[in-house]
């Protein structure tokens, strides 16, 4: 074979030129519009159903409801000329500030007694109590008498004030009484005995009240 045959058969079998850049990113381009349009088309889906769930799940919801709703008040209840009998279903208390208008002496903060209930007709009822003051009981400790009292109550506010310095209770230890009680421990034949019922600012405080009481 002379050299211009084997010329003629090696440009024959030479590789093709890549195509140009443009063409590979028309392509890439039509591929990335294709994925674009396919995961919009899902998300528009997916946000149609979800919207579509939470109108369904809403109006159950509603439907439910008003099975509970409760009967609108007769006039004699809007108008408070008769009182509310309800029964008792649960009870709490919060701390807020003292009612200045049932309360005039006390100010600062306090327990306000929650008892939640409903009447006869179906009204629910939240029934604030102002007023309420938590103590507890210790035995009276040998030798003392109505006159060591006070003094007793200092010791015990001091102690008090001094462990609760950020708080802004006016008074911590409201009050100390002596009263005659019998312990409800074990079998006792023997009368009451002298006890010391000691009033506290809020239900929180008689628990650190009966601690500080063990080192005096």
């Amino acid at each position: 074979m002379s050299n211009a045959s084997r010329k003629r058969a090696a440009s024959a079998v030479a590789p093709q030129p890549p195509p140009p850049k443009q063409v590979l990113m028309t392509q890439e381009e039509d591929f990335m519009d294709e994925d674009v349009f396919i995961d919009q088309t899902l998300v528009s889906e997916d946000e149609e159903s979800l919207i579509l769930r939470d109108i369904e799940q809403r109006h159950a919801l509603a439907a439910r409801l008003s099975k509970w709703t409760r009967p609108p008040l007769s006039d004699d209840y809007v108008a408070q000329s008769r009182g509310v009998v309800f029964q008792q279903l649960e009870i709490d208390y919060v701390i807020g500030e003292s009612h200045r208008e049932l309360l005039p002496n006390l100010s600062g903060p306090a327990a306000i007694i929650r008892i939640f209930g409903v009447t006869k007709e179906g009204h629910s009822v939240c029934c604030n109590v102002h007023g309420f003051e938590p103590y507890f009981y210790i035995s009276c400790p040998p030798g003392m008498g109505p006159d060591d009292i006070s003094h007793f109550h200092q010791a015990l506010e001091g102690r008090m004030r001094e462990a609760n310095r950020n708080s802004n209770v006016g008074k911590f230890v409201r009050r100390i009484e002596m009263v005659q009680r019998r312990s409800i421990m074990y079998y006792q034949q023997s009368d009451s005995q002298p006890f010391l019922k000691i009033v506290v600012a809020l239900p929180t405080m008689v628990a650190s009240c009966r601690g500080k009481l063990l080192y005096f």
